[in-house]
């Protein structure tokens, strides 16, 4: 599981979505990583194409390192 948060969101602050996490770790039984990732932005992710570009490849890259 990705979790993904941003230092300066107004509606969502970082540190629910750092608890949830650390819940979810605790109480996590099988083998698959619960991760958080955080950026410097606001609640719509980071602006800008390249900005844009890595998240997403990040999250790609995320998702099919599971399908090994």
């Amino acid at each position: 599981m990705l979790l993904i948060t941003g230092l300066n969101d107004e509606r969502v602050r970082y540190w629910q979505a750092t608890k949830m996490t650390a819940r979810l770790q605790k109480i996590n039984s099988g083998t698959l990583p619960i991760l958080l990732k955080t950026y410097n932005s606001g609640h719509t992710g980071p602006s800008g194409r390249d900005a844009y570009y890595r998240s997403m490849a990040f999250e790609y890259s995320f998702f099919l390192s599971l399908s090994e």
